[in-house]
């Protein structure tokens, strides 16, 4: 009865092979991209949050230290970066060398720049060496944090200082 029937059908032909690996493959190929797509927007976003975290960490840091250690410290980065001193009390730009600044570890691959404004100075200007008061200091500066990572990205946040 349906003995004949079975026996008429031919099997897969070449046609149905080729059709079946082009579908197979162009899933694979579009399923491959999106995957590629995911990890490196995935790799760019935690780099982006890392280099986040270290200028959030280092203007945390300057926040809650005093004025004058802010300024001890910018005065030890720029000497250690071969800052040479110019006419402004202090160093308006300096690119860190160093792994570690403001008690924040920058790690390999992250690159950080200080720059710093005045804001305002002192009016009478001069130094009172006996009481150890300096007087010709700025009374309030602007830091500028900018973490350079990856090709040509970067991160820059500001606090004021005073």
């Amino acid at each position: 009865m349906n003995l004949k029937k079975l026996k008429d059908q031919k099997g897969l032909t070449g046609i149905d092979v080729v059709i079946a690996i082009s579908i197979i493959s162009v899933t694979t190929v579009a399923i491959l991209a999106i995957f590629v797509n995911i990890v490196g927007g995935s790799k760019k976003s935690t780099r982006t949050s890392a280099a986040t975290r270290i200028a959030t960490s280092i203007l945390s840091n300057i926040d809650y230290m005093y004025y004058a250690e802010v300024e001890n410290e910018l005065y030890t980065l720029a000497y250690d970066n071969s800052y040479v001193r110019t006419t402004s009390p202090l160093p308006t730009h300096i690119e860190l060398r160093r792994r570690t600044t403001f008690n924040t570890k920058i790690p390999a691959g992250y690159k950080v720049d200080l720059d710093i404004k005045e804001i305002s100075n002192t009016s009478n200007k001069g130094t009172e060496e006996a009481n150890g008061a300096v007087w010709n200091c700025p009374l309030v500066m602007e830091i500028k944090v900018t973490v350079h990572y990856g090709d040509n990205q970067k991160v820059e946040l500001k606090t004021i200082k005073k």
